[in-house]
């Protein structure tokens, strides 16, 4: 769903920035985190197993891709729209029975798995502090997308098995940034945004680093980040829970 409606809301932010912004910026990521999480479905009365994304399925980490555009229609306001994609697979012979949307994995049978997820962010980000001051501080409101697709398969039992499920979430955020600028080629930047939790679950995305602009509208970035998400079924007592932290770079032109 997200990939189909990804690239529209793209094209018609940059159509409208060129038209009525003051300053728009494009940035290219690319992240390389470590991969923990653990996820339950019940289904048909089977209560789902805790599965450890990692032990239990031979998740390996990877690094992923992403992409930014800015628009600044005031000098204390930026709209942003951002779009990572990350996707996980496994194959590996497991130790222990798995119960997984209603079906049942045998201890020794060989799973291949396969996550992808998808997480888009529109956001509107409001600084208190006048554009020519060092230190910024801003609000900022967001709404997070996510996208997730999961599927085991056992295609070597008789008869195979194969069980997938597919959620599309979507929620409003809020949280703050800040910068500081002691040079104007020089900036340390931060954000962080969320819910916190409740019986839904929570989420956090937060991040910082340093960005150097070595010409007026070309910038290189470097930092860390952590992106930990957890949705809850208490019907169920069901659960996924992704976390993803670690290093990224970045670069970035304004026009």
């Amino acid at each position: 769903m997200l990939r189909k409606v990804g690239l529209p809301i793209i094209l018609s932010i940059v159509f409208a920035s060129f038209v009525f912004a003051q300053r728009i910026e494009f940035e290219g990521r690319y992240w390389m985190p470590e991969l923990s999480g653990k996820a339950q479905v019940t289904e048909s009365g089977l209560v789902g197993t805790e599965i450890d994304l990692v032990s239990d399925l031979g998740f390996e980490d990877q690094d992923f891709p992403e992409a930014r555009i800015t628009w600044s229609p005031g000098p204390r306001q930026k709209i942003r729209i951002a779009l990572t994609q990350f996707d996980y697979d496994g194959d590996k012979v497991i130790t222990r029975n798995i119960n997984f949307n209603g079906e049942t994995y045998p201890a020794g049978t060989r799973v291949l798995s396969d996550v992808e997820l998808q997480y888009a962010r529109f956001g509107w980000i409001w600084n208190f502090m006048p554009p020519e001051e060092v230190f910024k501080l801003g609000l900022m409101f967001e709404v997070k997308g996510f996208w997730i697709d999961a599927a085991l398969d056992a295609p070597y039992t008789v008869p195979a098995i194969s069980e997938r499920e597919e959620v599309v979430v979507g929620l409003p955020t809020i949280g703050m940034t800040a910068e500081l600028a002691p040079i104007p080629m020089f900036r340390l930047f931060g954000e962080v945004s969320g819910i916190p939790k409740n019986d839904y679950g929570y989420c956090l995305d937060a991040e910082g680093g340093i960005k150097v602009s070595p010409l007026p509208n070309v910038s290189i970035l470097g930092g860390y980040r952590v992106l930990d998400v957890k949705g809850e079924d208490d019907e169920n007592d069901d659960f996924a829970r992704v976390k993803l932290d670690g290093v990224f770079f970045a670069g970035s032109v304004r026009f």
